[in-house]
């Protein structure tokens, strides 16, 4: 397992019990409270059944995260403050990335210009590391027929050292692997419509059924990921591994979308060439979501020579 964040549980959740501190699966595995009116339109809404489905999990990956942050007395996994260091290693771990990135896609696909990661990441400072999943995505998942998930796997992303698995980190790395995941969902259902629409002989037939399915899977893609993204921040509450505004949450959590999306553009250029269209317009809209994160300089503050 990888590094992550120390979380303090909102006056919603109780403390965790002495089993969760030994194993934070039994946190994890803890459904959230179901809405019987919910639950009965989603059997007439696929769609309401899905995104029910990602805020269990966004429930369930915030209450990992308070587990795995529970335990002070263990110096594996005691959260520790997030130090200068810290943030000039990680900022320059996703330029690294970045740039390892662009070298791979070529003059085929243009990188933007990226975004002072630094910035981006400014809102962690002084907030907690612990230990974190580290390639957390939906095929680490199992859900089970009542609806709860078993997150598995803790071994971190294979490509990198142990001894880098092992660090503590920003828990919001999690969050930015779910929602890669959920864009490769989509692209990926995208590109099988694509595919099997190459079979219809009507030009305009395929055109419709492509533009109908690009649009249903940027939609899906979305709402999935609010859903998701949503019911942890409501679950992790004031938790001490995140940042303590919005705007510097959404922030961060962009910078690790563009770290993941760089880091999946490489695996996919070396081991599934055909796939690396995914990830690679996933990090053009990473770069482009972070640019338009980025805090504006009014008139009246004050400028830094």
């Amino acid at each position: 397992m990888r590094g992550a964040a120390e979380g303090e549980p909102s006056q919603k959740n109780p403390k965790l019990t002495d089993r969760e501190k030994r194993n934070p699966q039994d946190a994890a595995g803890e459904p959230s409270q179901k809405n019987p009116e919910l639950t009965d339109r989603e059997e007439r809404n696929p769609l309401g059944a899905t995104l029910s489905a990602f805020r269990e999990l966004g429930t369930q990956t915030a209450a990992l995260h308070l587990a795995l942050a529970s335990d002070p007395s263990d110096p594996a996994f005691a959260p520790e403050p997030i130090t200068p260091a810290d943030l000039t290693g990680w900022a320059d771990a996703v330029r690294k990335q970045i740039e390892s990135a662009r070298g791979l896609l070529g003059a085929d696909h243009a990188v933007p210009q990226v975004p002072d990661v630094a910035l981006g990441l400014a809102g962690l400072a002084g907030r907690h590391k612990i230990r974190h999943h580290g390639d957390f995505h939906l095929g680490q998942t199992l859900r089970r027929p009542d609806g709860r998930f078993m997150i598995i796997d803790f071994e971190g992303e294979p490509a990198r050292p142990l001894e880098e698995r092992r660090r503590k980190h920003a828990a919001l790395r999690d969050v930015a692997g779910m929602l890669r995941s959920i864009d490769y969902a989509a692209a990926s259902a995208l590109r099988a419509v694509r595919d099997a629409a190459e079979g219809e002989p009507s030009r305009r037939i395929r055109e419709c059924a492509t533009r109908s399915a690009d649009g249903w899977a940027t939609a899906w893609a979305r709402e999935a990921g609010a859903a998701f993204v949503g019911a942890y921040r409501e679950t992790a509450g004031a938790a001490s591994f995140l940042p303590t505004s919005p705007e510097a949450f959404d922030r961060a959590v962009a910078v690790f979308v563009l770290e993941k999306a760089a880091y999946e553009v490489v695996y996919e250029a070396n081991n599934r060439p055909d796939w690396v269209e995914i990830p690679a317009r996933g990090l053009a809209r990473a770069a482009a979501a972070l640019e338009a994160m980025r805090p504006t300089v009014t008139a009246s503050s004050p400028r830094t020579r």
